[in-house]
């Protein structure tokens, strides 16, 4: 019996969510800069929560979505992935250098 894994980021003090990793739906490609993760939303089946995450290096999209997979997949600290964290400037991996928004499923 595993326990849950989560995965939470944090844009500001009063800013922040945990997903749980199973909810995790897709890793979408924004452009040269950006990557948005979309997470299953509290509103059922249809609706996403939006993580925006900025990766270094232009045009690098391939290889921070490659890191993001790898993070989610061998993650073994316990049950609190810290993705990332805006106010403590703390990524899971290094091709991460910002988060700047989560977007909640609009009711």
């Amino acid at each position: 019996n595993k326990m849950e894994k989560f995965v939470y980021v944090r844009v500001a003090d009063d800013n922040a969510n945990a997903w749980p990793l199973s909810s995790f739906v897709e890793a979408r490609y924004v452009d040269a800069n950006e990557i948005d993760l979309h997470f299953r939303g509290a509103l059922g089946i249809d609706s996403v929560d939006v993580v925006r995450l900025v990766y270094g290096g232009a045009d690098n999209g391939k290889e921070a979505l490659k890191a993001i997979g790898k993070v989610f997949a061998e993650y073994k600290g316990g049950s609190f992935l810290k993705l990332a964290d805006k106010v403590d400037n703390k990524y899971a991996t290094s091709e991460i250098t910002d988060v700047t928004s989560i977007t909640l499923a609009a009711a």
